[in-house]
Formats: structure tokens, C-alpha cells, sequence
């Protein structure tokens, strides 16, 4: 192992969006995970996220693709929480 890196770690960019932007919902603040997109390195991990349309994107990581997959829905119970909503997204809209 390289110092400082994790060879194992899995990442994912999961892309949100407000269900009215995707004319799902006429709600304004509701906000949909539209698509994840997974990868095993890091770096290009980070460099996807960098790219993504929608500042809502998240980028999220885990020890493996159990941790992974319960961090991701951790993710989307934060869209559904308007406190955490108010504290970490919408200042940065």
C-alpha cells in the first residue's frame, strides 16, 4: 500500500437533482438521486464529481461496497432532512 492511499476503497458519485428540474415533482425542494456512478479509484472518482452539471452531486466513499452502500443511503436520508439540507447544501447553491 502507498502511504496515504487505500487500495480497497470503492467510491461513488451519486447524482441528485430537484425532482421539479427533472419533471418529476412540482415541488421545489424535493430532490431526487437520479444516478450513482461507481468506481475503484479515488482519483478518478474525484475527477468525475468535478465534472458533474448539479452542485448537489455528492461524492462518497467506503471501506468496501457494504460500507459504501449504507454511506449512500445515509446520503439520501440527508436529502429528505431539511436541517442538514440548510447546514451543507442549499449555502453552496
Amino acid at each position: 500500500m502507498i502511504a496515504g492511499l487505500a487500495m480497497n476503497k470503492k467510491y461513488a458519485v451519486m447524482l441528485f437533482e430537484t425532482g421539479l428540474n427533472l419533471g418529476t415533482t412540482h415541488e421545489p425542494n424535493k430532490w431526487v438521486n437520479y444516478k450513482n456512478v461507481y468506481f475503484n479509484n479515488g482519483l478518478e472518482a474525484l475527477n468525475y464529481y468535478a465534472d458533474t452539471p448539479c452542485p448537489a452531486s455528492q461524492l462518497v466513499e467506503g471501506e468496501d461496497e457494504f460500507e459504501l452502500q449504507c454511506r449512500m443511503g445515509e446520503m439520501i436520508l440527508n436529502y429528505m432532512d431539511d436541517n442538514w439540507l440548510n447546514e451543507n447544501l442549499y449555502p453552496y447553491l
